[in-house]
């Protein structure tokens, strides 16, 4: 199952391997209701089934069962937003990398050991978007591919591709 959230300043992706053996369905469910799976699947095993009707989504967690309109229309092309060509990557240590962050959001002026390719780019992002991102990786490293201080930065896994986040830059204040 491939799940994509997006808002006007970043996209998430996740990947997972999933029971299902039907054809491929594409359905865009709100908000509210993934908010209310995710409450109730908190103290679950992790197992959640899903009835995907014309109109509807069944998800069962447990006892519960929550039931909802999908919304009409199509998804954003996300597609586009992802395939620009990076001009250089990064690959970083999560943990070190949340830290740093962490404690720049203190003291603007710390340092991540990183392996880079690339020209150098100085760049401006929301930390908050930036830990969000960082905090639901389930590996130790992640590749950061760059093209420019005005493109949005992708964070992937370092094998394979069970994530995506991609998160635009602010601007800088020039001096």
């Amino acid at each position: 199952i491939r799940l994509v959230a997006v808002d006007g300043f970043r996209l998430a992706i996740r990947n997972e391997k999933i029971d299902y053996s039907g054809e491929e369905k594409i359905f865009v469910v709100p908000k509210k209701t993934l908010n209310e799976v995710l409450k109730l699947s908190a103290g679950e095993d992790g197992k959640i089934s899903m009835s995907i009707g014309k109109r509807h989504i069944t998800f069962k967690i447990g006892d519960y069962d929550i039931v909802s309109r999908l919304l009409d229309g199509e998804f954003l092309n996300y597609k586009a937003a992802i395939s620009g060509n990076s001009t250089g990557t990064v690959k970083v240590s999560v943990r070190n990398l949340i830290n740093s962050i962490e404690r720049t959001s203190l003291i603007i002026n710390d340092r991540v050991p990183a392996e880079m390719t690339g020209e150098k780019l100085e760049m401006g992002f929301n930390n908050k978007f930036l830990l969000d991102a960082l905090r639901v990786c389930d590996t130790d490293e992640v590749i950061i591919k760059l093209s420019s201080p005005v493109h949005p930065i992708i964070i992937v896994p370092t094998d394979g591709d069970s994530f995506l986040f991609l998160i635009l830059p602010v601007r800088l204040k020039t001096e």
